[in-house]
């Protein structure tokens, strides 16, 4: 197995029910938990935040923490069990923000990919899901030092080509503006000119940020949405797909089974109303439980005392 500094040992889509508490417990590994659909609060160290959209929460190893939907909503994760193996990143890991705004959808992208790696266990897919969960974690680190909440990819000025002399080029106009319009039709020389550039210099500084080209960006945030409107609507295939932006209900059958393996029926079909588990190393690790079952592995021999 390549080395990345970490392993994940679990990784899941879930849906807590109105009330469906995780009770505070902890464990010795990282719990991450990003919020895809807003409905309660988490609680780390006894603190509680609210459980808002497009926000990354993060439980470091032997942290107190629990999940607590709302009485009213349905609330949806995406979360990642992992256990830290390389030094300096167990080091800077606890620095972390236990609370992460995402307003680039880029961590949800990230860890949706990884999931469905998880999901269709391709040649290398452990190694794979290290490896950018790794990767991931570094680049939170970069931006939490750099006091933003995005991740900084560490880029010089000269290979970025700003427009001026050090400064930073901002998409977050170009990506509200996505979102607002996910519905529609979207040209290169739009998006561009929100920023004022010409679409070449444009494409060529989004790939750089993003590491993807924006219209591949955007069909990225097509298939997120479309995702999402199957696990938590009765819409039919058809009306999904003119609602995520495709103009035809075959191409967007077609594109979306090449990016997640099954068409939109076999999706709904396959994770609605449940809960999408994927472990791939236990190893002795109690992956699941509450404060008291995890309190008792951890005095058990086999796993030496706290």
């Amino acid at each position: 197995m390549i080395a990345a500094g970490l392993k994940v040992l679990w990784l899941a889509r879930r849906s807590y029910a109105p009330g469906e508490t995780v009770e505070p417990h902890f464990h010795d590994f990282y719990h991450f938990i990003y919020i895809v659909k807003p409905g309660g609060s988490i609680e780390i160290q006894k603190k509680r935040y609210g459980a808002d959209q497009d926000v990354l929460f993060t439980a470091a190893k032997n942290t107190s923490h629990g999940i607590f939907p709302d009485g009213r909503l349905v609330m949806r994760t995406l979360e990642f069990k992992a256990i830290v193996t390389d030094a300096q990143l167990s080091r800077e890991l606890p620095d972390l923000p236990v609370r992460i705004e995402d307003a680039s959808s880029n961590v949800k992208v990230t860890l949706e990919n990884l999931i469905e790696e998880g999901v269709n266990r391709r040649k290398h897919y452990r190694d794979l899901i290290n490896v950018k969960f790794a990767e991931l974690l570094i680049h939170l680190i970069r931006g939490a030092e750099s006091g933003g909440a995005e991740a900084d990819r560490g880029r010089n000025t000269e290979d970025m080509a700003p427009e001026k002399p050090g400064a930073k080029v901002s998409f977050a106009p170009v990506l509200e503006y996505m979102r607002a319009n996910i519905s529609k039709c979207m040209e290169l020389e739009e998006l561009s000119s929100i920023l004022n550039m010409h679409p070449s210099y444009f494409c060529r500084l989004f790939q750089y940020e993003f590491g993807t080209p924006p219209i591949q960006y955007l069909l990225q945030l097509r298939i997120q949405y479309a995702r999402s409107l199957l696990l938590d609507t009765r819409l039919t295939i058809s009306e999904i797909a003119y609602r995520v932006g495709f103009q035809s209900i075959h191409y967007f059958s077609r594109y979306f089974h090449k990016k997640e393996h099954l068409s939109p029926v076999q999706y709904r079909e396959k994770y609605q109303d449940e809960h999408s588990y994927i472990v791939l190393e236990k190893d002795g690790y109690n992956l699941s439980g509450t404060l008291q079952e995890v309190q008792a592995l951890m005095r058990s021999p086999s796993r030496g005392t706290p």
